[in-house]
């Protein structure tokens, strides 16, 4: 938002000068993006007056002239302009000034034989815009005084704050409310509003409005009647100066007001208003031609204005018609002023994808006891030059009421501030100052309650920020935080990303929102949490699964030519848990995904394609740092092979991860080369965080270890994760490692059979293992996975 120095001044008495308003600005969180001085470009021009002129003796089309600029100095320059002449005053550049519209220094120069001593500039050439028109150089008025700067004679030294307001802070969406904020850090002192003059009781309001929408609780109008169509200097100058287009008077003025105090209005041409309009939601399929020259189709549900016959002539809130906009000529006016609501207005503003000032302050909120005011502010402003005359207002409906009361108590206030007790008591004080009304309870306890224009203040934490964001930050002492232990969860999981990172894993932050189509391959449509008014259809839906962001990730990536993605990501999935109620869950999850090829292609060996076993392999590592006791199991969600996935659960039956590959079919309907494997780690489901200790140290046997290999044949439906758990649960210290190294099949141990062959490394260390310590610990193992799973040893 842009505003003027000189304007802010209408609100805030300050002797402060616009450095040090801007620095108390960011103090209070308001960003300044850039502050423009334009006198800084017009420091070296100045007003001179033409004392004689003379043709130039070599140069038809030249004068020569006399030029004073003041503290009795005398300039020769040579022009050329048809206009220049003795008597007129004019805008001279003087030698080394930058002559703005060609970026260039001047410098003394001798054209034609006649020293020039500086150049009178055209409004052109100082890139300005005036209302006066000249064909050469810039006349001034006759009042300018000789000598005076260029910038302050044509009243361009406004100093220009542009600003950017976080959405929250609507009452700063006005050059009053920043002043307001200002005035309680101590800038200088809050001036009261100016009193708009009264209305002329001769003049009658034709026009009545039928409330028909609960989104509008409040309207009012105003009617104005042989208006000049114009609109104050320092109306016009202002907005110029921040780079306002000039529309219309009047229309101009509600554009000022809303800036000024934040209150957007709209004027119709009373004269293209039927007697009786009606204030109602919009049918889906109505048209309107907009101001913006386009026709615009409207959805249902907008808050309109439209005639008793049904044409529609505004869209409330956010933009007027064509067939109801003041024109050249229009000499009456209806000023309206309403309150609407605010989500309706963004609602409608976002699907009509139309961005105004006036949807920007009514999404947010607006103060709704400054409406009336504003009404009559601008009936004031369009009748400035006593041309015209104004009704009073007619008012429909009721003010809402926007006021919240939060009992701010010392303890939290010291807890996340460490301010003592004395400035508590003085967050009366600054409250106070905000418009917050105050009453003290006890030493420990005051209850605010919320201005009209606040919005952002519902909780106690809201007043503590305020009352910081006065006080200043730079203001709290330091103190050093307490020593604690470490976030388990948060701890954990900076290991896991780590050790990803380490096993050449990239880390995405992927969006949570997908299309439909792609979310029906990965959840039932009944669990899908939809979004009302999607910014696009490819995120019309909360993503079920984090696996179906990566999957589109990837996609994007071969379209680009890049293969084999390595990638994880922490973020969240969400599905609908009862339909009828409308309960979701959303649930924290490690998600890892690779693509592809494992290894690339070079003269030494194959190309490789990744296949479950590298994500299986990566998901036990990550799950050994965080947790034991995990179980595999053959079960897994649909968007997986089926023979190529699988689950780990603990204690019962809780799921704590799923992995595998991704089924062919659904890479197929996504157009996706495969293979692609992934797992996913639900976070939440992993049980007593807080105990999370690190891998002890590895400790050397001095001794030999010996590697004995068992072949078990057993029924194809045992797990080999399955046989090492059997084996585990031995708990025989002497045994250190325990891995499957070959599955053989074959119709000669039988069709339902399967031989699974293990390595067993035995290790004491205490002594070197002997022949009857190796037979017993294999006859145990042997004896174990026959009773276990009915495995027999193969000879």
């Amino acid at each position: 938002m842009k505003f003027t120095f000189d304007w802010l001044k209408d609100h805030l008495q300050t002797d402060l000068g616009y450095r040090e308003v801007a620095r108390i600005l960011i103090d209070l969180g308001i960003e300044v993006e850039e502050i423009i001085d334009h006198s800084l470009k017009f420091q070296d021009f100045v007003v001179g007056f033409i004392r004689n002129t003379k043709p130039h003796p070599n140069a038809d089309r030249l004068r020569v002239c006399e030029v004073d600029v003041g503290k009795n100095e005398i300039l020769n320059i040579v022009c050329g302009a048809q206009n220049a002449r003795t008597g007129i005053y004019v805008a001279v550049a003087r030698v080394g000034a930058v002559i703005p519209d060609r970026n260039e220094r001047l410098k003394r120069s001798t054209i034609r034989g006649i020293d020039s001593e500086g150049m009178m500039c055209s409004a052109e050439e100082l890139l300005i815009d005036l209302d006066d028109e000249f064909d050469g150089i810039l006349e001034l008025s006759r009042n300018s005084q000789i000598g005076e700067n260029i910038a302050h004679a044509l009243k361009l030294d406004d100093i220009i704050f542009d600003v950017s307001i976080t959405p929250n802070r609507a009452d700063c969406f006005s050059v009053r409310g920043l002043a307001r904020d200002l005035a309680a850090a101590g800038a200088g002192r809050l001036l009261p509003l100016h009193k708009p003059i009264s209305a002329s009781e001769s003049i009658d309001n034709p026009v009545d409005i039928d409330l028909q929408s609960s989104n509008c609780p409040y309207f009012s109008t105003v009617a104005v009647s042989g208006a000049s169509g114009g609109a104050p200097e320092y109306v016009t100058r202002r907005l110029k100066a921040i780079g306002q287009r000039l529309i219309h008077g009047p229309v101009d003025i509600g554009n000022y007001i809303c800036i000024d105090i934040g209150q957007p209005l709209h004027i119709f041409d009373l004269d293209k208003l039927p007697p009786n309009l009606v204030v109602r939601e919009s049918i889906a399929g109505e048209k309107l031609k907009t101001l913006n020259g386009e026709e615009t189709v409207l959805p249902s549900g907008a808050i309109v204005i439209a005639s008793q016959d049904g044409d529609v002539l505004s869209i409330a809130g956010i933009m007027g018609g064509e067939s109801s906009a003041f024109a050249d000529g229009s000499k009456n006016v209806l000023i309206e002023g309403a309150y609407f609501d605010r989500i309706a207005i963004a609602r409608a503003g976002q699907t009509l994808r139309l961005t105004t000032d006036s949807r920007t302050r009514f999404e947010r909120g607006v103060d709704p006891s400054l409406i009336e005011y504003a009404v009559q502010y601008a009936a004031s402003l369009i009748t400035f030059d006593g041309v015209g005359k104004f009704s009073g207002i007619k008012k429909y409906g009721s003010f809402p009421v926007n006021k919240k009361t939060v009992i701010l108590n010392f303890s939290k206030f010291h807890s996340l501030t460490g301010l003592d007790h004395e400035n508590f008591l003085k967050s009366k004080e600054i409250a106070e100052k905000l418009g917050m009304s105050i009453e003290l309870i006890d030493e420990h306890q005051i209850a605010i309650e919320s201005p009209p224009w606040r919005y952002d203040i519902s909780i106690e934490e809201d007043i503590i920020e305020e009352v910081v964001r006065i006080i200043g930050y730079d203001n709290i002492e330091e103190r050093a935080l307490e020593k604690q232990d470490p976030i388990s969860r948060l701890y954990v999981i900076d290991k896991i990303t780590d050790a990803l990172v380490y096993n050449n894993y990239h880390e995405v932050k992927t969006f949570s929102f997908i299309d439909t189509e792609t979310a029906r391959l990965f959840s039932d449509p009944g669990e899908h949490i939809t979004i009302n008014d999607p910014l696009t259809i490819e995120f019309a839906v909360m993503r079920p699964s984090v696996v179906a962001s990566h999957l589109k990730a990837i996609k994007l990536a071969q379209s680009k030519s890049q293969r084999n993605s390595r990638i994880f990501e922490v973020g969240k999935k969400y599905r609908k848990t009862d339909s009828d109620r409308g309960k979701i869950s959303e649930e924290n999850t490690v998600t890892a995904t690779i693509s592809e090829d494992k290894t690339i292609r070079t003269w030494r060996k194959r190309r490789e394609s990744v296949s479950v076993f590298d994500v299986k392999e990566d998901l036990e590592k990550t799950l050994n740092m965080v947790i034991s006791g995990f179980r595999l199991t053959r079960q897994a969600p649909e968007y997986y092979h089926p023979g190529r996935s699988g689950s780990y659960i603990i204690q019962k039956d809780l799921v704590i991860a799923h992995f595998g590959e991704i089924h062919q079919s659904i890479l197929e309907e996504m157009d996706i080369t495969g293979p692609i494997a992934c797992f996913e780690l639900f976070l939440d489901h992993i049980p007593d965080l807080v105990t999370f200790k690190q891998k002890p140290p590895l400790v050397l046997s001095p001794y030999q270890p010996t590697i004995r290999d068992f072949s078990f044949i057993v029924k194809k439906d045992v797990l080999g994760s399955d046989i090492v758990d059997i084996v585990k649960k031995l708990k025989l210290s002497c045994i250190t490692s325990i891995t499957i190294f070959d599955v053989y099949e074959s119709e000669a141990i039988g069709i339902d059979s399967k031989a699974v062959a293990l390595e067993v490394v035995l290790q004491s260390d205490k002594s070197t293992l002997t022949d009857k310590d190796i037979k017993e610990i294999s006859d145990k193992i042997v004896e174990s996975i026959q009773i276990n799973c009915d495995g027999i040893l193969r000879q």
